[in-house]
């Protein structure tokens, strides 16, 4: 989902509620009730997004089986406009993202991409202008079929790319789940192809972009961070919701706005954690190829102290071998001469003129590549963001 103006963090009447989450990873993630959906008529909210037009505005639309509306939320939670979207069914309305048209106005992006059966052939998503004044209205939809490649997909999250407009979708399975892009410019007469660009965590509900790039998803149990398409994800938690479905971002992007379907519908504000993991990870130093060891694993700061102490004593025998074999050759020297003086070096080893008995020898201070082998769930590899394909 693209971002509108949204205002900073409004609670409903009262007090907001308040706790405390951890990161994966450490530090501490706030959350705050933001506000509570008061409108009756809206029973299994399944979307966010922000309002182009009214700061502190968010829209949502109820899930499959109901009327096509969108509803404007005001700060405090009332309803403050439906929009009746003229012509279309909620067959399986899933996501709602906003974003801005040819002409720079504010428009709403409506997903009717749910296919929990895996039969539809296509999908749809309806585009609607916003209106100038909020209000109860009709509004007229542009309509676009889309179709994954590879026959039928369950979809539940849609995003648009703040920075292009270009629309994503994001398949919602247990495993292969995938970000797909739509054609750069889509078209209303004929079904638009999807393509595959990344894949995505497990039973992804919700997806936006930040305002920087940066993406967010979230499943029902968490949220992940990251800094592209094709990035790794950093996870972080999410408030306890039975059916957690819908996701918008705060225009500073620093936190999440997360809602949920059924009888309690309030919506939540989340901080994000402070950093992603890079899009693509710098390829580590090549090292010496050395033949496997069978010895355990060493953690890598007692490895390095191993190592320092095992120097140290190099140095220290190697200068009493050395200063041995200097007096024994300063003794003979007596009986055949004059003795050849000596003397230490900047590196820690004697030396004798036009010799030095320490060139060559010592411990290098190189550091030691190690791989993180920890499972973080990388999204796998994914053309860049500026190389995106065409359609």
């Amino acid at each position: 989902m693209a971002v509108g103006a949204l205002a900073g963090c409004a609670v409903c009447a009262g007090a907001p509620v308040a706790a405390s989450l951890a990161w994966s990873g450490g530090g501490a993630a706030s959350t705050i009730v933001d506000r509570r959906i008061q409108d009756r008529l809206i029973t299994e909210s399944s979307g966010l997004a922000p309002s182009g037009r009214v700061p502190g505005v968010l829209w949502t639309m109820n899930d499959s089986g109901h009327r096509p509306v969108l509803y404007g939320i005001g700060p405090d939670g009332d309803t403050v406009a439906r929009l009746v979207v003229s012509g279309v069914r909620d067959t399986d309305w899933e996501a709602l993202a906003a974003g801005r048209d040819e002409k720079g106005r504010p428009v709403l992006w409506v997903g009717d991409i749910g296919d929990n059966g895996g039969s539809r052939r296509q999908v749809l998503v309806h585009r609607v202008v916003e209106p100038a004044k909020l209000k109860d209205t009709r509004v007229q939809p542009q309509s676009f079929r889309l179709a994954f490649p590879g026959g039928p997909r369950n979809a539940e999250a849609m995003m648009v790319d703040p920075r292009t407009q270009r629309l994503y979708l994001v398949s919602k399975a247990a495993t292969g789940a995938k970000v797909y892009a739509a054609p750069k410019r889509l078209d209303s007469r004929k079904v638009n192809r999807l393509t595959p660009v990344a894949t995505a965590p497990a039973t992804v509900t919700d997806a936006a972009f930040l305002p920087d790039g940066r993406i967010v998803m979230r499943n029902y149990q968490r949220g992940f961070l990251l800094s592209g398409l094709g990035a790794t994800p950093t996870p972080f938690r999410l408030p306890r919701q039975e059916a957690g479905e819908s996701l918008a971002v705060t225009p500073d992007g620093v936190a999440v706005l997360v809602g949920q379907e059924g009888a309690d519908r309030s919506i939540s504000r989340v901080s994000l954690p402070a950093t992603a993991q890079p899009s693509s990870a710098a390829p580590a130093p090549p090292v010496a190829s050395v033949k496997p060891s069978s010895r355990p694993a060493v953690p890598v700061g007692h490895e390095e102290g191993v190592f320092a102490r095992a120097k140290t004593v190099a140095i220290i025998v190697l200068s009493a071998i050395l200063a041995l074999l200097v007096s024994r050759e300063a003794t003979s020297g007596r009986r055949r001469g004059p003795p050849a003086t000596s003397a230490v070096g900047d590196d820690g080893l004697v030396q004798s003129p036009g010799k030095e008995l320490g060139a060559g020898v010592g411990a290098h201070d190189d550091g030691v590549a190690v791989a993180d082998g920890a499972d973080r769930g990388v999204l796998g590899e994914a053309r860049p963001v500026d190389r995106e394909p065409d359609e």
